[in-house]
């Protein structure tokens, strides 16, 4: 999440919170798979996530960098310069193609360094084939998947082409199907987000049995998915990570982006509510009360607080998180190391200030305390 437009941040704030734990409209529920193969769990895919999503230009010395601050994953991003517009929204299949290969062929480059540094690999699914497009009565955010059945089909084909390629390797911890993906209303003939998705991971594991896949619910489900009271229900397939990201609230994690004012203040009163650890555990408890029931892994792919937040209270909102993530034994990543420098530990919260400081930020340093609970175990030892 870099730059998103005001009015669908704002439709999207307690979106956020419960994601995870929805079904939706339309689809025919299943039974969890009994019979669904389980990842073997050797103590580097067995320890809990402590991580950063890094940007597309992360080399192998700025992972050497990560691993000596103590993460332990990466959040491999596949954004071909997604907001506020994509080169994807207009290419043809055999541009897109040749920019996933590029992609692919780049993770290629960094993975022999993450086995010899303990960097378990997410793939991430920033940007899937067809992009976006505007839509009239939304924002111009809706994936052109839920508009076009080539764009399903193709890209099922790509993760085909992705589990082919990474089949049973151990360093790749699982496949992030699909960053934040924005539905809008699908037309009949087509698959939703959740079918769509249902297909795809059916596809990835004739593949590859034992892969575990991310998913991340549609943002925009959750209305109707609450008035009508559905169940909260998981996938029908076992070894399936769920996935939300924490950026609430978000006018203070997105203060200054796009038109979200410009001082707020944490803890604090933001609209009707105050804003605490206590008011952050009270939105999360459905997620709690979800990863209980089911008994399935976390994943948080995004946390992040805007740089030029007020200093203390961004601090207090990242200790915040990461107390939550850990009272939950939650997988996550760090939004993002190396990428946009807003999002960035390794800068001020000068605003003006467009380069990285030679100190330890007090950021930074709670992202170092929070990576000194990993404990690294290289892959295959």
């Amino acid at each position: 999440m870099k730059f998103l437009s005001s009015s669908f941040k704002q439709a999207a704030v307690p979106i956020f919170i419960f994601l995870i734990l929805i079904g939706c409209a339309g689809c025919k529920v299943q039974k969890i798979k009994q019979d669904s193969p389980t990842i073997s769990e050797e103590p580097s895919s067995a320890a809990i996530l402590r991580g950063a999503m890094i940007g597309p230009k992360v080399s192998e010395a700025d992972l050497r960098e990560l691993a000596s601050w103590g993460a332990n994953h990466i959040r491999f991003q596949m954004n071909w310069d997604t907001f506020p517009q994509s080169p994807a929204d207009n290419a043809t299949r055999a541009e897109y193609s040749d920019w996933l290969d590029s992609q692919l062929k780049r993770l290629d480059s960094l993975l022999p360094v993450c086995e010899k540094l303990g960097l378990q690999v997410v793939v991430d699914m920033h940007t899937p084939v067809c992009g976006r497009y505007p839509d009239s009565l939304t924002d111009p955010l809706i994936f052109k998947l839920f508009r076009d059945k080539n764009c399903q089909q193709q890209f099922m084909e790509d993760w085909k082409i992705i589990a082919k390629k990474y089949a049973n390797k151990k360093i790749i911890w699982g496949y992030d199907l699909l960053n934040e993906p924005h539905e809008g209303v699908v037309p009949s003939e087509l698959m939703n987000w959740r079918q769509l998705a249902e297909n795809t991971v059916k596809e990835i594991r004739a593949i590859d049995p034992e892969a575990k896949i991310i998913y991340e619910p549609a943002i925009d489900t959750l209305s109707k998915d609450i008035i009508q009271k559905k169940e909260l229900i998981p996938l029908s397939y076992g070894n399936i990570a769920y996935s939300i990201h924490l950026y609430s609230p978000i006018e203070f994690t997105h203060q200054g982006v796009n038109n979200y004012p410009h001082p707020v203040n944490y803890p604090a009163k933001i609209g009707n509510t105050y804003w605490d650890i206590n008011q952050q555990r009270k939105i999360y408890q459905p997620l709690i009360d979800f990863q209980k029931k089911y008994q399935v892994p976390i994943y948080i792919g995004e946390f992040s607080v805007i740089r030029w937040a007020p200093a203390k209270d961004a601090e207090q909102c990242l200790k915040d998180f990461i107390t939550i993530i850990e009272e939950n034994s939650w997988n996550a990543a760090y939004h993002a190391f190396r990428e946009w420098n807003g999002w960035s530990v390794e800068f001020d919260s000068d605003y003006l200030n467009k380069n990285p400081v030679n100190y330890t930020t007090k950021r930074k340093q709670i992202l170092l305390d929070w990576y000194a609970k990993n404990k690294i175990i290289a892959p295959n030892h």
